[in-house]
């Protein structure tokens, strides 16, 4: 029996890509894709994540930012660490510079 989470469409409904989307191959990748990877890779908030580095070079609208966010933010909660001891986990960039200032700018 098929899982309905993966298969009712309306909770995986996409955002309406922008022309520029399309011109430029963009893809945006949905949470519950973004969490399954992180959780494969290991980067979870149980590990010490403000002492690990982390790349992301398209960054985009910020799909993978944000839970990136989210588990440093959990991990020095739980290791009673201050959330500046994560100020160099992360670098960003895009290949879109417009793209990637305006996500920057919120």
């Amino acid at each position: 029996m098929a899982t309905p989470l993966f298969f009712d469409t309306a909770l995986h409904a996409l955002p309406s890509v922008p022309e520029e989307a399309v011109e430029h191959g963009e893809v945006f990748t949905r949470r519950w894709v973004v969490d399954l990877i992180l959780d494969l890779v290991g980067y979870t908030s149980d590990k010490a994540l403000c002492d690990l580095k982390l790349m992301e070079p398209a960054c985009g609208s910020g799909a993978f930012l944000g839970a990136v966010a989210s588990r440093i933010s959990a991990s020095c909660r739980e290791q009673n660490r201050p959330i500046s001891d994560a100020s160099g986990a992360v670098r960003a960039l895009d290949l879109l510079e417009p793209r990637s200032r305006r996500e920057a700018l919120g």
